[in-house]
Order: structure tokens, then C-alpha cells, then sequence
């Protein structure tokens, strides 16, 4: 859908935008990590691996899982 030659790439980061970063929470909302193609430019399919691996990360830090995960292996 308007992907250029099935880009897997969402838009182009010029010099004059200025870079887009978002922390992954939304303030006022509890317990909810964000991750997805469209959280950060370019935007595409690896942003979204980045993302999702970062609200991991987040979660983990945040609710202190890292020794559940230890136990786990």
C-alpha cells in the first residue's frame, strides 16, 4: 500500500527533519510499552525488530524480570 517497489523502508530521513525518537511509554498509561514500524525513522520493518526488542528490555528493567529470566534457561 504506496510502498515504493515494496520498499521495506516507511520514508527517508532528510538533513533538515530533524530525527524522531520516542522513549516507547505514554505518559498517563500504566503498564504499556510501545514498539512497531512506525516509532522511529525511517520507519520499515527493521525499525520495528529494534523497537519490539527495546520494549522487551524496557519491561524487564522496569518490573525487575531480569533473575525470572535467569532462572528460566
Amino acid at each position: 500500500m504506496g510502498s515504493y517497489k515494496g520498499s521495506y523502508m516507511g520514508f527517508i530521513q532528510t538533513p533538515y527533519a530533524p530525527k524522531l525518537v520516542h522513549r516507547g511509554f505514554i505518559d498517563g498509561i500504566d503498564n504499556l510499552c510501545l514498539a512497531g514500524q512506525w516509532l522511529q525513522t525511517p520507519g520499515g520493518l527493521p525499525n520495528a525488530l529494534v523497537t519490539g526488542k527495546f520494549a522487551v528490555q524496557r519491561l524487564v528493567k522496569r518490573f525487575h524480570l531480569a533473575d525470572s529470566f535467569r532462572q528460566n534457561l
